[in-house]
């Protein structure tokens, strides 16, 4: 997305998260998904992990939002009833369900090919299964060299706490749907950068709190421009959306006068 400046200043730009990739235009949670919604700009995706046991490995991290295949697979059961290469063969929309490996290393290829670092591109993991928090923890520690960024998200606040623990660094997100007058002191205790909320619950009043309190806003999910403009207007920095092609038609400018400017 080009820097937009305003007398030599530049402009907030609101964050357009594909949520599990562009999931309303390429099934959830594949790797098609999120090399759709890196086509059509976006710079932020989003992911969901459950562990999975793995013939070889011990265990491996597969990316898919329910514990329950039978909504957006061709098997039935749970996850953890698979293993990850039983999951390779299932039909996920037209493509497996895949690993956290795999899909950053499809990220990666793509960045390579279409010339766009990937220091450029962040994914958010959220944890989804139980014990996600370890092996999400792993998965990003062993990484060697420059790569995208991550950042780390989930309704679970253990999972976050254990995932701090062991990872001091990564930049984390407690997930909210019903909003919680402690919010500010789970955010402060996980060292958080930023407070993601659901859009129903997000107001103007509670925008303000959280940016004047120093973290930045990610709203889910927002499917309009309308919608994101509204949420922009309100001081939201970034907001998930299943349709990307929309939010990206046009820049988002961000209100900050009044609130704590985040970046």
């Amino acid at each position: 997305m080009p820097e937009l400046t305003r007398g030599g200043v530049p402009i907030l730009q609101l964050k357009i998260i594909g949520h599990r990739g562009a999931a309303g235009l390429v099934s959830e949670n594949t790797i098609p998904s999120f090399l759709h919604a890196l086509e059509l700009g976006c710079r932020y995706l989003e992911l969901d992990v459950h562990v999975v046991k793995d013939s070889t490995e011990g265990h491996r991290l597969a990316v898919i939002h329910d514990r329950e295949l039978a909504r957006t697979t061709n098997l039935a059961g749970q996850v953890s009833d698979y293993t990850a290469q039983e999951l390779a063969l299932a039909d996920a929309g037209g493509a497996p369900v895949p690993t956290l490996d795999q899909t950053t290393d499809a990220i990666l290829t793509w960045c390579l090919n279409a010339g766009v670092s990937p220091e450029t591109v962040t994914l958010n993991i959220e944890l989804k299964g139980r014990a996600t928090a370890l092996p999400v923890a792993d998965f990003i520690t062993g990484i060697e060299g420059p790569g995208i960024n991550f950042l780390v998200s989930s309704f679970n606040h253990s999972e976050l706490s254990d995932f701090r623990q062991v990872d001091i660094k990564t930049a984390v997100a407690p997930l909210f749907d019903r909003w919680r007058s402690d919010w500010l002191r789970t955010a402060a205790t996980l060292h958080a950068s930023g407070v993601n909320l659901s859009r129903r619950i997000t107001t103007a009043k509670r925008v303000a709190e959280i940016r004047d309190a120093g973290f930045e806003v990610w709203v889910y999910t927002v499917n309009t421009v309308r919608s994101a403009k509204r949420s922009a207007a309100m001081g939201v920095s970034g907001v998930f959306t299943d349709r990307p092609d929309r939010l990206l038609s046009e820049p988002i400018e961000v209100e900050t006068t009044g609130t704590s400017k985040t970046q």
